[in-house]
Parts: C-alpha cells; structure tokens; sequence
C-alpha cells in the first residue's frame, strides 16, 4: 500500500499513559477516525452480509456507507492527493476521508498526519466478515483500534487532534 512509503516519527518521555482515539467524523463523534467503506461484496462474504457489517459499526461507533458499486482502478492512490487537495481547498470546510490502501491502524495515523481527517475500510473487514459474520467484523475493529491506541502511544499524542504532519517521513528522505 502506498501507506508503506511513510514512516512515523516516535516522540518519547511524553505522557501517554491515556490515549483517547475518539474524534469527529461526519459532524458526529466516532471511537476512531475510522469509516466502513462500501464494498458492494459484501453477500459473497457472509450471508449476513450488510447487516453484520453495520451491526459492528454501530458497536463501535463509527459510520458505515451503503456501496454503490463504484471502482475506478486508474486514478492516484487518494493518500497521495492528500496535499494537493489541501492546497486547492486551503482546507476551508473540507472533510477529507481516505479510501483505499488502509491495512493497520498506523495508516490511519500516517493519513491524519498527511492531512486527513479519517479513513475508510472494506477489504479488512470482509475478512472478518468472511471468517465470523459481525464478531469477525467487530474483532477487525478491535484490531485497528488496538494498533491506533499502539501507534498513538508511540508517537506520544494522547487525542487525535495530536497528530501533527511532523510525525511524518517519507522513507528514503531526511527528516528535517
């Protein structure tokens, strides 16, 4: 994933001894800057299928979006629009939510730095749902929640809005 030309800055002897993942995404608070993204496959994972899928959203409180089917392989990874999409905006009034390449919880944390302000996920929780129905879904979520509270120790931000773009790299430059 493109997430894997970035590292993350750590910052030591902060206290981090609570971190929080909550923010707000969509004009509501959510458990984590994390959104369920539609994949249209979902009933060729599990036989619940949606259903299972917005169930384990609701538990942890996070969105889930209804697929429209929609897949266009030939544009730029939307992690590497990021800034420019920051410039042309100056950021005025836009919520910027990444889709497309999100794999663990420190690409949720390499996107917010970048600019983002949450991420979108299909293809992590159909394993889930394949594996489990909604547990397997729900057990997904706690693996991305567990390594954004791992990464977010890491780096020393309690809360998200903690996140800064100095806590990030890209690989193969100096990090000034």
């Amino acid at each position: 994933s493109a997430f894997d030309d970035y590292s993350l800055t750590p910052n030591y002897l902060t206290d981090v001894s609570e971190v929080d993942t909550k923010t707000i995404v969509l004009g509501h608070e959510t458990s984590m800057p994390l959104i369920l993204s539609p994949t249209g496959t979902s009933r060729l994972f599990h036989h619940k299928k949606e259903v299972a899928i917005a169930k384990a959203g609701a538990k942890f409180g996070i969105p889930y979006a209804l697929s429209a089917m929609a897949a266009d392989y030939w544009i730029p990874h939307p992690h590497r629009l990021i800034d420019k999409i920051i410039r042309d905006t100056n950021g005025n009034n836009l919520e910027l939510i990444v889709e497309g390449g999100v794999r663990r919880g420190n690409h949720i944390i390499k996107a917010i730095a970048a600019g983002a302000d949450a991420c979108s996920i299909g293809r992590a929780y159909l394993y889930g749902l394949s594996a489990g129905g909604q547990d397997g879904v729900d057990k997904c979520l706690s693996i991305f929640q567990a390594e954004l509270e791992h990464s977010m120790t890491l780096l020393g931000t309690q809360t998200i809005k903690d996140i800064k773009p100095e806590h990030l790299s890209k690989l193969n430059e100096p990090n000034v």
